[in-house]
């Protein structure tokens, strides 16, 4: 069985959400949440807000479209560094 802590041999992140979720709740600066489908839809939101397409937001966040449609719909997370990018474009169209 793997653990939280190990990252599957198919790169699939899933696995690792335990030790992400604490930089992507940053993320929401008034709601605490550790739904996966509430941080799914907040992206979701935020994404259209500022009118990017899945592959332009993925582009500039620095992770490849099928892996941010996965976390759309609450069945990956973001790493570290797609978390800060996104945090920053976030703060930049506010």
């Amino acid at each position: 069985m793997r653990g939280l802590d190990r990252v599957a041999a198919s790169n699939d992140n899933r696995w690792r959400a335990q030790a992400t979720r604490a930089h992507q709740l940053d993320l929401f600066q008034d709601q605490e949440t550790d739904d996966p489908l509430t941080f799914a839809r907040w992206i979701r939101e935020q994404r259209q807000r500022m009118g990017l397409s899945q592959r332009a937001l993925a582009q500039r966040i620095g992770c490849r479209q099928p892996h941010l449609a996965n976390v759309e719909r609450g069945h990956d997370r973001l790493d570290e560094w797609p978390s800060r990018r996104l945090r920053e474009l976030i703060k930049e169209a506010a």
